[in-house]
C-alpha cells in the first residue's frame, strides 16, 4: 500500500471513529490517538501541494483556531447550567462536539494537502475566500489593507527605485505596494527604501542599496507560530519582530557570513562586504551564529562576523553626528576620538571641518572604533553664492552682480548666456578673497522661483516625470541627459510655477559627492518642518531665520541623506527674490569686517553677538554701484552655533546608583551635576546615553 493510500485509510478510519465511537475507549482517548496518527501520516507523505492551496489552508487554520477560541469562550458566558434532575446530555458532550468540529475541519485540510486537488474553496465553505488581514504592534506601522497569509508578505512604503525579482529571474520596478512570496528577492537602489510586512505584523525595513531574498514563510503546524527566514546579500536593514507566545516562532536573517535569530526584538543587519556582516540590537536579544559558534546580543550590543570565522565578542554600539576636527589614524568627531581601521568605510570623502555621522563600537579597552563615517555637510567655511545680473563674460572670469568671479576648472558658461541675463553661481573662496565658481545656472526671468535637487527617477512620461516622489513637469524646453530612466540618480533644475507645479529645465546625471536641494515655497504650520507640502527633517545645525513664519514664502536649502531624507540646512524669508549674495568663511577681522579675505562694509547691519575673530560666519550682502560690498546680515554659521556634536550609546543597565550607572557587560558611566535624566533608570532597563561637546 502506498503512503498516499495509507494516509487516505487513516483519514477514513478517523471519520468512522468520529461517527461511531471506539469500543473499550473513551472518546477523549480516541481523539488523542487519532490526532497523533493523522499528524504522523502527514509527516511521512511526500507530495507536491499547490502554493495557493497551501497558503489558503494555513490561513484558514489560523482563522479557525481564533474562531474556536472565541466560540468556546462565548459558550462559557451565555449557556446557563441545566438544573434538571438528570442531565439531558452527558457532561463531556458539549466540549467533545466542539473538538469534533475542529477535527472535521482538519480532515478537510488533510485531504486537500494529501491529494493536491483543485477544490472549490468558495463552494466548500459557502463563503468567499478567507484571508488574514495584517495587524501590527510595531509603533508607527499601520496596515494598509493589503491581504496576506503566513505564506506571503507584502512590500510597502516604497521610496525611490525598488525592484522585485520574478520567478524567471527578471527584475521589475515596484511603484506601489506589492505581494511578495518565498523565493523572491527585493532590491533597493541609492536614495531608496521599502518595508516588508509579514503576517503577524513583524517588519523588515530595507535601507538604500540593500538586497534581501525571502527564503521561507510559513507557520508551525502544531500551534500556528510564525516562521520567517530571510537572506540579506547587501546593504542595511532594520527588523521589528513581534514577540510570539510560542517557542516555535522563528525569525531568521542569514548573511554571507552569519545567521541572526530573534524573537520579540528590534535589531539591524548590515552587510559591510561580501565577507563581513554586522548585527546590532536596539531592544530584546538576538543570537548570531557562524562556523558552529553562537553569541547572544543584548540591547545596545553588536557583533561583527567575518566569513568562516566565529562571531566577534559582543561590543557596545556607538552612533553620533558632529564636526570633524582631526583626521588620520584617529579621527576627532563630535569631540570624541575614533580609531580608523582597514574596514572603516568613508562615504563621500569627509575632511576636517565637515559635518558627518559616525557609526561604530566600543572595544573592551575603551577604544571607540568607527565602522562608517558619512559626510552630511561640507565644511561651511569658504563658500559663496552669488545670484544676479551678468555684467561681463570672459573665458577666465565673469562679473555677476558686480562681483568678479574666476571660472573654475571644468565649468563653462551655460549655453546661450549673454550679458544682462540672470545667473546663479556657487563656488569657493580662495586665499586673498578670490571667488572661484564650481557651478553656474541661468535664472529664467519668468513667473515662479528656481529649484534644484537630486533624486531617483521613478517614472518617465511624455509630459511629466516622478523623481523621488516629486512630480516634475517637462516640455519641449526641458533637455535631458542621455540614457536616463527608472532608477537613475539625477540632478533636476527648474522653476516652481505660480500654480505650484515643478517644471524641469534640465535633468542630468548626478555628480559624485553630497546630494543637495534648494527651492522656495510657503512655510506650513505644524510640529514638523514642511515647505509647500515637502516634509523636511531638521538637525541641531538647521538654521531658521527669525523672519520665517508660518504662511510666509521662504527659501530652503539642505542635504539629502543616503535614505532619501531631506534635511534642511537653512530656511530664510524670500524677500530678496532672485538676487542674492551670500558668503561663509572665517572672520579675519571684525572692525573692519573681513571674511576669508573679502572686505565688507557692515553698514547698519551690525555684527551679531558671537561673531569673533577666527569664528565661522555667514554674511548676506549686496554690491553697491561703486563696487563696495555692503553686508545686510552678519551671523555665526549654524554649524558653529551647534557645537561639535553628540555621540550616543544604548545599553542595558546592570546597576543604578546615585551619580552612576553600571552598564551590563560594559563600563560604569558617571553622571555629573546637570545631566538631564529622562524616565526612571533601574537595573534591567535599557537606556540611551548621549555625550555632547560644546
Amino acid at each position: 500500500m502506498s503512503e498516499r493510500q495509507k494516509a487516505r485509510a487513516l483519514s477514513e478510519s478517523l471519520d468512522a471513529l468520529l461517527h461511531r465511537g471506539g469500543a473499550g475507549q473513551t472518546p477523549e482517548d480516541e481523539e488523542i490517538r487519532a490526532l497523533s496518527e493523522l499528524g504522523q501520516s502527514l509527516r511521512d507523505v511526500s507530495f507536491r501541494i499547490r502554493p495557493a492551496h497551501q497558503a489558503r489552508i494555513e490561513g484558514l487554520l489560523l482563522q479557525h483556531q481564533a474562531d474556536l477560541r472565541q466560540g468556546t469562550a462565548g459558550a462559557r458566558r451565555v449557556v446557563p447550567p441545566v438544573r434538571t434532575a438528570a442531565p439531558l446530555t452527558p457532561r463531556w458532550f458539549r466540549p467533545l462536539m466542539t473538538a469534533y468540529a475542529g477535527l472535521a475541519f482538519l480532515i478537510v485540510c488533510a485531504f486537500a494537502l494529501l491529494l493536491g486537488t483543485d477544490i472549490d474553496w468558495q463552494a466548500l465553505l459557502g463563503r468567499g475566500p478567507e484571508v488574514l488581514s495584517v495587524t501590527t504592534a510595531v509603533p508607527g506601522v499601520e496596515p494598509d489593507g493589503l491581504p496576506t497569509t503566513p505564506r506571503t508578505a507584502f512590500l510597502r512604503d516604497v521610496q525611490g527605485a525598488v525592484f522585485l525579482q520574478t520567478e524567471g529571474g527578471a527584475w521589475i520596478p515596484v511603484r506601489a505596494s506589492q505581494i511578495v512570496r518565498a523565493g523572491q528577492r527585493v532590491r533597493t537602489d541609492t536614495l531608496s527604501a521599502a518595508s516588508l510586512v509579514f503576517c503577524d505584523g513583524s517588519l523588515a525595513h530595507l535601507g538604500p542599496g540593500t538586497e534581501i531574498s525571502v527564503e521561507y514563510l510559513g507557520i508551525y503546524p502544531d500551534d500556528g507560530a510564525r516562521i520567517v527566514e530571510l537572506a540579506q546579500w547587501s546593504g542595511e536593514s532594520e527588523h521589528h519582530v513581534i514577540s510570539g507566545a510560542s517557542v516555535h516562532a522563528r525569525y531568521w536573517v542569514q548573511t554571507p557570513s552569519g545567521l541572526g535569530e530573534a524573537r520579540g526584538t528590534l535589531f539591524h543587519v548590515h552587510v559591510l562586504t561580501d565577507a563581513l556582516s554586522r548585527f546590532t540590537v536596539d531592544r530584546g536579544a538576538v543570537s548570531v551564529t557562524n562556523t558552529g559558534a553562537t553569541v547572544t546580543l543584548g540591547a545596545g550590543q553588536l557583533t561583527t562576523v567575518a566569513a568562516n570565522q566565529a562571531p566577534g565578542d559582543p561590543a557596545f554600539r556607538i552612533t553620533g553626528e558632529g564636526l570633524v576636527t582631526e583626521v588620520g589614524e584617529t579621527w576627532a568627531i563630535a569631540g570624541s576620538a575614533f580609531s580608523i581601521r582597514d574596514g572603516t568605510v568613508l562615504v563621500d570623502g569627509p575632511q576636517v571641518g565637515d559635518w558627518v555621522s559616525v557609526d561604530g563600537y566600543l572595544t573592551p579597552d575603551g577604544t571607540q572604533v568607527a565602522d562608517r563615517v558619512v559626510l552630511h555637510r561640507r565644511a561651511p567655511a569658504n563658500r559663496f553664492i552669488v545670484a544676479g545680473t551678468v555684467g561681463a563674460l570672459g573665458e577666465a572670469t565673469w562679473t555677476v552682480d558686480g562681483q568678479r568671479i574666476t571660472v573654475g576648472e571644468g565649468v563653462a558658461a551655460p549655453a546661450g548666456l549673454e550679458v544682462g541675463d540672470l545667473l546663479h553661481v556657487e563656488g569657493a573662496i580662495y586665499p586673498a578673497g578670490t571667488l572661484v565658481a564650481w557651478a553656474a545656472t541661468p535664472i529664467e526671468d519668468a513667473p515662479g522661483s528656481a529649484f534644484r535637487f537630486t533624486g531617483v527617477v521613478q517614472d518617465v512620461g511624455k509630459t511629466g516625470w516622478s523623481i523621488s516622489g516629486i512630480p516634475v513637469q517637462v516640455d519641449d524646453r526641458s533637455p535631458f541627459g542621455e540614457g536616463l530612466g527608472y532608477g537613475e540618480v539625477v540632478e533636476v533644475r527648474g522653476l516652481i510655477l505660480d500654480d505650484g507645479a515643478w517644471l524641469a529645465r534640465s535633468v542630468s546625471a548626478a555628480r559624485e559627492g553630497p546630494r543637495e536641494f534648494e527651492f522656495a515655497g510657503y512655510l506650513q504650520e505644524g510640529e514638523g518642518l514642511a515647505v509647500s507640502g515637502i516634509a523636511l527633517a531638521s538637525r541641531s545645525w538647521t538654521e531658521v531665520d527669525a523672519g520665517a513664519e508660518a504662511g510666509s514664502e521662504v527659501r530652503v536649502d539642505g542635504q539629502i541623506l543616503a535614505d532619501g531624507t531631506w534635511v534642511a540646512a537653512e530656511v530664510e524669508p524670500l524677500g530678496e527674490g532672485k538676487h542674492r549674495s551670500e558668503f561663509v568663511g572665517i572672520a579675519e577681522s571684525v572692525d573692519p569686517l573681513i571674511v576669508s579675505g573679502i572686505r565688507f562694509s557692515s553698514g547698519s547691519a551690525g555684527v551679531a553677538g558671537g561673531v569673533q575673530v577666527g569664528s565661522v560666519v555667514k554674511v548676506k550682502a549686496w554690491i553697491a554701484a561703486s563696487g563696495e560690498r555692503i553686508a545686510r546680515q552678519i551671523t555665526p554659521a549654524a554649524v558653529a552655533r551647534a557645537g561639535l556634536g553628540c555621540v550616543r550609546i544604548r545599553a542595558a543597565v546592570a546597576t543604578a546608583r546615585p551619580g552612576q550607572i553600571k552598564l551590563a557587560g560594559g563600563p560604569t558611566v558617571h553622571l555629573r551635576e546637570g545631566t538631564s535624566i529622562v524616565g526612571e533608570i533601574a537595573a534591567g532597563s535599557t537606556v540611551e546615553i548621549e555625550f555632547c561637546a560644546s
